[in-house]
């Protein structure tokens, strides 16, 4: 199980994610679950006036669903 039953993302990943962030000097980082046990959501990390922004994405389905979570993912990352 990659999460603790509450969709919420590993504090780990969030920690890595906003020290990216940092050394980057980058407002938004984009953390991608390839999973349904994490919920996307963005989080905002005001200490370090950072937001992650969490994305799951599901590979199950055909190719035209694939494809559809490919655009939303770009989608999503393009803002």
């Amino acid at each position: 199980m990659l999460t603790d039953g509450t969709g919420a993302p590993q504090s780990g990943d969030v920690y890595q994610m906003v020290a990216y962030a940092l050394a980057l000097n980058v407002p938004t980082a984009h953390l991608i679950y390839v999973s349904g046990d994490v919920v996307s959501r963005t989080i905002a990390v005001p200490a370090a006036r950072v937001d992650i922004c969490v994305h799951a994405i599901t590979l199950s389905g055909d190719v035209m669903a694939l494809e559809g979570e490919m655009v939303r993912l770009a989608e999503a990352v393009g803002r």
